[in-house]
């Protein structure tokens, strides 16, 4: 997971992307858009933020809610891959490392991750409450699982029944 996550993971794609192939063809049929300048993949790529691009982010003096919630990257609001404009922008946008205090079901939050080059709102995802996300986890409110005999003849787990009865011969 380490390798995934920091020291990054070859990419076919990443690596015609940087190729001078690539670059050669861009140069003599010009380029639709901007590739964005991912030299190796992963989540947090040789990350330290030293070879990141450059934020413009709110400070917060006006109102300390919106502090660092960034406003451009790499001097862009919006990512020109991106099909639009909604999944464009990412101004207003945080990291997911600083958000403000006193969040609310409410609240919508956008995180952009630079070498993700993405952003996601999903609104209700977390909200175990909803309808929507039942499946997302159960509290088993109703306690019956806990009154089951899983060693019973009558209950479904009859291989744990029969493999208790093969124990039972060989110890005794």
């Amino acid at each position: 997971m380490g390798g995934v996550t920091f020291d990054s993971y070859p990419d076919p794609f990443m690596s015609l992307v940087n190729s001078n192939l690539t670059k050669t063809l861009m140069n003599i049929m010009g380029s639709p858009l901007p590739l964005p300048n991912v030299k190796a993949m992963g989540y947090f790529p040789l990350y330290n933020h030293t070879s990141d691009e450059d934020y413009l982010s709110k400070t917060g003096k006006g109102n300390t809610d919106d502090t660092a919630l960034i406003q451009r990257w790499a001097n862009m609001s919006h990512l020109p891959w991106w099909g639009d404009r909604y999944s464009q922008d990412i101004s207003n946008s945080g990291d997911g490392s600083f958000q403000k205090p006193q969040l609310t079901k409410k609240d919508s939050l956008k995180q952009f991750q630079s070498f993700t080059c993405r952003f996601k709102i999903d609104k209700d995802a977390y909200d175990t409450t909803s309808e929507k996300n039942k499946g997302y986890r159960y509290e088993n409110v109703e306690k019956i699982v806990s009154g089951i005999d899983y060693w019973s003849k009558s209950t479904w787990c009859r291989n744990a029944y029969n493999l208790k009865i093969y124990f039972k011969q060989i110890i005794s």
